[in-house]
């Protein structure tokens, strides 16, 4: 290999490490910029500027079958899975106790099946406190179901409720 051969292979070799090098920190610019961007405000600032909205904290349960065959979560001849007994009874203690603010299973796109997954939102001290109540529902205790726990705020909506004193029928919309 003759000198200039020898020199442009390495002028070449130190330019595409230099390149490379550029990259690099671009990349990392460019994932340290999407963090960033991730968390862009705390809670308290969000409170802040959304003053007179309700800022109830209350925390979000996603609850997912671990069986895959219909088999393996119902009882033969019945159709009804055998935790779910337990599951509504202890659903039903949350309710009761006020800590159940609302429950149900999320259903497909095609807004006519359900595969499995539901959710419940509840109200606790904390997300610790949440998990615990999320870990003793029957479903989950007994590994026939997995669930994740999310801080949930709720900042608008509402409900209406019609009474009427004369019948005592009532609408809830």
């Amino acid at each position: 290999m003759n000198l200039h051969k020898v020199i442009a292979h390495r002028h070449i070799k130190q330019t595409c490490l230099s390149i490379f090098a550029i990259v690099c920190v671009l990349a990392q610019a460019s994932t340290a910029n999407a963090e960033q961007q991730k968390v862009i405000r705390t809670l308290e600032s969000m409170i802040n500027e959304t003053p007179g909205m309700l800022h109830l904290q209350l925390y979000r349960i996603i609850t997912i079958p671990v069986a895959t065959k219909s088999s393996d979560i119902s009882e033969k001849g019945k159709g009804q899975p055998p935790m779910l007994k337990a599951h509504l009874k202890y659903q039903l203690e949350l309710e009761e106790k006020g800590i159940m603010f609302a429950a149900g299973p999320i259903i497909n796109d095609d807004e006519k099946t359900w595969g499995g997954e539901g959710m419940i939102i509840i109200r606790a001290p904390s997300l610790s406190a949440a998990k615990s109540i999320a870990a003793a529902d029957p479903m989950h205790a007994s590994g026939a179901r997995t669930f994740t726990v999310s801080p949930w705020l709720i900042a608008e909506g509402g409900f209406t409720l019609k009474v009427r004193f004369s019948d005592g029928n009532y609408t809830l919309e």
